[in-house]
């Protein structure tokens, strides 16, 4: 480093802390290598770097105490993930209301992929039409928001007038923002040409992720399924003129964070229905009450589970109807675990059906449920698969592996055909129990965190998150913990999280 080049002086606003400390803070560019031998040049760019603090006009008497010194490369480019930005490896966004959104080669801007969204039908009090981020489409925000800039592109058929949004969330994956860019509107080109546009906008203090899509206007002319656009080459930035951006957030020096992944995850919110029934509900059926009882008695292994009952002769608005999670077993909301594509998942579920009703199935379908696919039933299960049988308990699965192409939401629950309900004397009775949705291409064994076990952990909130399993995790984490401490520089702190 040539300290005569690369010196710097100078400070931001002081930033107060509290009514004892204040946060100063400097950017600057370090020096990149130049040619050697230019006039007034001796050194290579620079390698290093040190910070001091000055004072004008001091009394000798103060005392001046100062804490926290950090060196860090201020965010810049694309806050998104490659898979986010331009669907690199999987799918980042779901179907909105009335589309069916997939990842396709058909055309592209950026890379192998882009992200198609198709109008299937026309919802009512809409005037466009859009994709929907999940989690893995959005960037995270250092706390205190700032303002972002996202850019996304657009390809198109015919000309057609589109704006950018900007959605946020908090650290719950609630809402906390959600803007249009202003007129003038953009126009895609016809033939396919892409075209892009970019939006600014400043992020409440609450949030804590941010997402840019585009929404593609209908215009004067009837919209009809079977319309597309393309979407692309998603961005988003810090606004490089604003403090949040230029100011890393403080990390404590030498401190580390070892994750432990689990052998096994059950995917499920709310799988042994413990406590109640949250997050769950009825399907397929309209205009009647109580299909659906939270039996806090009844269970397989332990008590509480879910009861469904159908008289004959309800309406069925579906094809199908019995059990199913209220936003998919994957919920299509913000935080919902989302699958692998090209990985093998089981879904399976303990059911009891009373006699004199008919045979339910584990199904899983498309967010529009649109294409039904079904497990063997419960009665071709009692008679051929005895393992899966516990007294009045069978348990029903459903095994497939999601496409490439394919969203990576999953919607699932334990259901009948509409004519199987119709042409039942009785309608349709049974118990639900003890779901597992996980990665795997061979059934295994039911678990959540309520098992008793230390082996046994919920990711967040007791029966309303997925469930892990970590075998020998006490016997593991001491060891573990002996291994790292003897093989990390002294000084240095670190945290064993188990997820």
């Amino acid at each position: 480093m040539d300290p005569a080049i690369s010196y710097v002086v100078g400070s931001e606003t002081p930033h107060t802390l509290n009514s004892t400390w204040q946060r100063m803070s400097l950017t600057a560019t370090a020096p990149i290598d130049y040619e050697r031998g230019e006039a007034g040049k001796l050194w290579n760019g620079a390698a290093y770097a040190s910070v001091g603090l000055s004072w004008d006009g001091l009394p000798a008497s103060s005392t001046v105490a100062f804490d926290r010194v950090q060196f860090a490369r201020t965010p810049s480019g694309n806050l998104l993930g490659r898979s986010a930005a331009f669907h690199d490896d999987h799918m980042c966004y779901e179907s909105g209301a009335g589309t069916i959104t997939t990842r396709t080669r058909e055309r592209t801007m950026v890379g192998e992929y882009s992200a198609k969204c198709l109008l299937s039908y026309i919802p009512g009090g809409t005037d466009g039409w859009e994709l929907s981020p999940h989690t893995d489409a959005l960037a995270s925000l250092k706390a205190g928001g700032g303002r972002v800039t996202g850019r996304v592109s657009v390809s198109t058929d015919v000309p057609r007038r589109w704006r950018v949004r900007i959605r946020a969330y908090d650290s719950n994956y609630s809402l906390v923002y959600d803007g249009l860019s202003s007129a003038p509107n953009n126009t895609s080109h016809a033939n396919g040409v892409w075209s892009t546009a970019q939006f600014s906008a400043t992020m409440p203090s609450t949030a804590r992720y941010v997402a840019v899509t585009p929404y593609v206007y209908y215009d004067s002319a009837t919209p009809q399924p079977g319309w597309y656009f393309y979407s692309d080459a998603h961005y988003l930035s810090y606004d490089i003129s604003d403090p949040n951006f230029r100011v890393p957030e403080w990390r404590a020096p030498r401190s580390l964070k070892i994750r432990v992944k689990p052998a096994r995850v059950n995917l499920v919110n709310n799988p042994g229905f413990n406590t109640g029934s949250s997050g769950w509900g009825y399907f397929g059926a309209s205009g009647v009450s109580g299909q659906m009882t939270w039996d806090s008695s009844t269970g397989r292994g332990k008590p509480g589970s879910v009861k469904f009952h159908l008289a004959n002769g309800n309406t069925v608005t579906n094809s199908i109807v019995g059990i199913a999670p209220i936003s998919g077993i994957n919920p299509g909301t913000k935080g919902g675990d989302m699958l692998r594509t090209g990985v093998p998942h089981i879904l399976s579920a303990w059911v009891k059906v009373p006699a004199g009703y008919p045979p339910v199935s584990a199904a899983a379908w498309d967010p529009l449920a649109a294409v039904y696919r079904y497990g063997p039933n419960s009665d071709w299960i009692r008679a051929n698969r005895p393992e899966l049988v516990q007294g009045e308990w069978v348990r029903v699965y459903y095994t497939w592996t999601p496409p490439a192409t394919s969203t990576r939401q999953f919607y699932g629950g334990v259901l009948v055909p509409k004519a199987t309900y119709t042409a039942s004397s009785n309608g349709l009775s049974f118990w639900l129990d003890d779901v597992l949705l996980e990665e795997t291409d061979e059934l295994r064994d039911y678990f959540d965190g309520a098992d008793i076990s230390a082996d046994y952990l919920w990711q967040g909130t007791s029966n309303m998150s997925k469930s892990l399993y970590f075998p020998g995790r006490a016997r593991h984490a001491q060891r573990l913990t002996e291994i790292v401490r003897d093989n990390v520089p002294w000084g240095t702190t670190f945290d064993l999280v188990f997820s």
